[in-house]
């Protein structure tokens, strides 16, 4: 019975820290993106931005797919079906906490 709890605790936590890794990767690449003329300056040729942005958009979804999706699929293909869909759901429910906390604090701070 402990074990139970302990394992569910366990799994919960992953599923914290994985949402925690992704919305600290977003905030690390907004805070770049608004600081990005003051790095970079104004780039010599317009198209060099589109491209940027495309790469790093392209970059940011394998980030984040390796920080929400890694766990769960090793998982799933080590035959632990339940662990990985939980662990998944887990992880979406904080991320979507996070997304409520951070429209709150829009709301407010507006």
């Amino acid at each position: 019975m402990f074990g139970q709890k302990n394992d569910e605790s366990k799994l919960v936590l992953k599923a914290l820290r994985n949402a925690a890794s992704a919305v600290l990767y977003v905030v690390l690449v907004v805070f770049f993106m608004s600081n990005a003329n003051r790095i970079f300056g104004t780039p010599p040729v317009e198209m060099l931005i589109g491209a940027f942005m495309l790469t790093l958009f392209v970059v940011s979804a394998l980030i984040e797919s390796i920080l929400v999706l890694g766990q769960p699929v090793w998982l799933f293909t080590q035959g632990k079906r339940t662990e990985a869909l939980k662990l998944l759901g887990y992880t979406t429910g904080f991320m979507v906490l996070a997304l409520l906390a951070l429209m709150l604090i829009m709301l407010v701070a507006r």
